[in-house]
């Protein structure tokens, strides 16, 4: 009896040992430590360890900045058998005056224990920010990832993180979504994309997949990038994407068991619901310092070119001026350029086009705006061009992109000497009518009186009809036995039709909302009217035999890449049901009908 006492006792004390052998760790970071006045500096306080409930460090007082609490984050890691989890909490430091500031030491107490941060500089004023991360002297070494979270088990789970925790306004923000699956799936899997309010969002496809190896166990990982444009100053939240693995049948991605089917038909696994957590994003304002009063909110890499069409005209006959600029950034919100008033001209836009590029995942593209310029008078003239600025958030200064000067030569008459000569005012010169036919209404001088019928229009069309007929049946039938006769010309001829049939079939589908049934018609119509043009088997090809195929007839890279998102939003819809909005799956079936067109105007 003594000895079962002495054993409880000894288990209670190694239990207090153990518990207070739970050590935290307490770190401190900011994004810069060369802010400018005003400009907003983000602090985080990152209490990380095995313990269940972290303790929470105080709102920190930094002499000379303002400070606001922008929120708090939690992550969880599950390591060799150990959980542990950490608490970062984040505040926005806003410098009120130049010089250094020193933010000072932050402390907590845990089970009796005082944990200190390093005290970090602040060297406010001009010069190019540098990150840094600081540590805590008792705990340094310690690293950690703020952009990055994960939700599952061993056999699923999903994250989602971002590139960049800190951006200026229509910064681009590259937010990435991948699941994992450790087992092999017999059904799509229903994905929620994450809410984005406040920024303007691109898709980048194509989706991605690839195996990766986590912990010791392969995974088979589905990647979808978006790129995300904040449209205002302040803490953005990217809500919680999610993932719903309805019940059936789940085999593991490596087994080889021939019997395990049989154990999987006795199980009834139940749906699993995959969830991450919310991305605090902070957005910076774009500076006010050495803001071009023309500035339009441009923000990104871009440069600019321009051309005229011609250098001589006539009076009143147009010239055309395009510029064009292009590089990377969100290019659908560049603004127009500023048009020229210019005296004895008349000024407007004729029109513009935009190709968005999202090569290596990074929007960019080119815009294009035409100017049409309208002479009044005859002379010499010189047409400005106006330049335009943008925000560079590589480098965080305003550029500005030089204009250009272009000289015509006006030929002809001013709209004056003509009025003065015709008794018309100039703004009515438009409205004289150069070609007046009347009607004529006695035919008694005729030449085509009393013209015999065998020589009229109508006798002769009648009697060709006839012969006109018979050669339109013998076209007719000589095609329908080549068409017989020759696979592939017939399949090369009713490609298109076949083609518009199946997505014929798609519109169908999407009217039941059959999501799934439509993405899948359409990738069918896509590619088996590809193998229709090329009289090869549609079953199984790839994107690559696409590309090798399409190399053979020089399609251009417009089709090419058309081809390849269209595909790809394919694949997306399959893969994610909810994402497959009526309106998506419209802009989906009208790509591919506007593709199939076009198509058959480039292989002609």
């Amino acid at each position: 009896m003594l000895s079962r006492s002495l054993f409880v006792i000894a288990t209670i004390f190694v239990m207090f040992a153990v518990a207070g052998a739970e050590d935290i760790s307490f770190v401190a970071d900011v994004s810069t430590t060369q802010p400018s006045v005003g400009e907003q500096v983000t602090l985080e306080l990152t209490v990380s360890g095995s313990a269940d409930n972290l303790p929470a460090p105080n709102t920190p007082d930094v002499p000379g900045c303002q400070i606001f609490g922008s929120g708090t984050s939690r992550q969880y890691s599950f390591v060799n058998g150990e959980v542990s989890s950490s608490v970062t909490h984040t505040y926005l430091l806003v410098p009120q005056q130049q010089g250094k500031i020193v933010i000072p030491p932050q402390s907590l107490s845990y089970k009796g224990k005082v944990y200190k941060t390093a005290p970090i500089e602040l060297n406010v004023g001009a010069g190019k920010t540098t990150a840094r991360r600081q540590e805590s002297s008792n705990n340094a070494g310690t690293s950690r990832s703020i952009r990055s979270n994960r939700s599952g088990n061993r056999d699923f789970f999903i994250e989602t993180f971002v590139d960049k925790d800190t951006a200026y306004v229509n910064e681009q923000v590259t937010l990435t979504f991948r699941f994992y699956q450790g087992k092999r799936l017999f059904g799509d899997p229903d994905y929620k994309p994450p809410s984005a309010t406040g920024f303007w969002k691109e898709d980048l496809p194509p989706q991605k997949n690839f195996y990766k190896t986590v912990n010791g166990r392969n995974y088979y990982v589905a990647e979808i990038k978006t790129a995300l444009f904040p449209t205002s100053p302040g803490i953005k939240t990217i809500g919680k994407a999610k993932l719903e693995i309805a019940a059936g049948d789940l085999q593991s991605l490596f087994d080889r068991d021939p019997f395990g089917m049989f154990q999987r038909r006795r199980s009834q696994p139940k749906p699993i619901h995959l969830e991450s957590r919310p991305i605090d994003i902070v957005v910076l304002p774009l500076p006010e310092e050495g803001k071009p009063a023309d500035f339009s909110g441009s923000v990104g890499q871009f440069k600019m070119s321009t051309s005229i069409d011609k250098t001589e005209v006539e009076v009143n006959q147009p010239v055309t001026v395009k510029v064009k600029l292009s590089g990377k950034g969100n290019i659908k919100t560049l603004a127009e350029p500023v048009m020229p008033q210019l005296d004895g001209f008349r000024v407007f836009n004729s029109g513009k086009s935009e190709n968005v590029s999202k090569a290596g995942y990074v929007v960019g593209g080119s815009k294009t705006f035409e100017i049409t310029f309208v002479p009044k008078e005859p002379g010499t003239y010189t047409i400005p061009i106006e330049g335009t600025t943008y925000f560079d958030p590589k480098t965080r200064e305003y550029k500005r992109l030089s204009g250009k000067t272009f000289e015509i030569k006006v030929l002809g008459v001013s709209n004056e000497e003509i009025a003065a000569h015709t008794g018309l005012p100039t703004g009515r010169l438009d409205l004289v009518a150069k070609d007046i036919r009347y009607i004529i209404t006695d035919r008694s001088g005729s030449t085509d009186a009393g013209k015999p019928y065998l020589f009229s229009l109508w006798f002769l069309l009648l009697n060709t009809l006839p012969v006109a007929g018979l050669i339109a049946v013998f076209i007719l039938r000589r095609h329908r036995d080549k068409l017989a006769g020759d696979v592939g010309y017939r399949r090369l001829k009713r490609a298109a039709k076949m083609a518009k049939a199946r997505l014929s079939s798609a519109r169908n589908l999407l009217h039941r909302n059959d999501s799934t049934g439509f993405y899948t018609e359409v990738s069918r119509a896509l590619s088996e009217y590809i193998g229709d043009k090329f009289n090869i088997s549609a079953h199984g090809l790839t994107l690559q035999q696409a590309e090798t195929l399409f190399d053979n007839r020089n399609i251009s890279a417009d089709l090419r890449q058309q081809f390849a998102e269209i595909l790809s939003e394919c694949d997306e819809g399959r893969f994610s049901k909810s994402s497959s909005a009526g309106d998506d799956m419209n802009a989906t079936l009208s790509k591919a009908e506007k593709w199939i067109v076009d198509f058959e105007g480039a292989s002609k």
